[in-house]
């Protein structure tokens, strides 16, 4: 008979990435381990990926004024778009 390993306390609070794990983890032959990630992405699913994350991009860039309580909104936003282009794998044309 296989022992079991109690879970132990973290010893920190969890951070959303440790939540993104765990979402993305599956129980494989009793390990915890990471789910393969989907790579099978067509040229034509990037491109128009491209296309929508740029058009938000020219949105977010065209929002005024840009101090006071859209400062924050609008750091907010370009920060998520930069995440969602890190996620999907696009590189910003410079």
């Amino acid at each position: 008979m296989r022992r079991v390993r109690r879970a132990r306390a973290p010893t920190r609070p969890l951070r959303p990435a440790d939540l993104i794990c765990f979402a993305s983890c599956r129980l494989l032959a009793g390990v915890w381990r990471r789910a393969p990630r989907r790579t099978d992405v067509t040229d034509h699913e990037r491109q128009k990926a491209e296309e929508l994350v740029s058009r938000l991009e020219l949105a977010v860039g065209q929002i005024f004024p840009r101090d006071g309580g859209n400062a924050a909104l609008l750091a907010t936003m370009i920060q998520t778009l930069n995440g969602l282009r890190s996620l999907l794998g696009i590189v910003r044309p410079h």
